[in-house]
């Protein structure tokens, strides 16, 4: 998927997107014939779902 493509799957803008992969914290590829940023949703699901039970256990006080 592209960027944008990410972005609306994950239901946040494009900036936010490229802000968390410029602070390493996004999963994406580059495709190697263009060095066009590619991501797989498989990456996306995995990486929101660690988001989520990090979010879960930061909740615990």
């Amino acid at each position: 998927m592209t960027l944008e493509e990410s972005a609306e799957y994950l239901r946040i803008s494009p900036s936010t997107l490229r802000r968390l992969i410029h602070k390493g914290e996004a999963p994406y590829q580059f495709r190697p014939a263009g060095r066009k940023m590619v991501f797989r949703k498989i990456d996306l699901d995995m990486w929101a779902n660690k988001r989520v039970q990090e979010g879960k256990k930061n909740d615990k006080r």
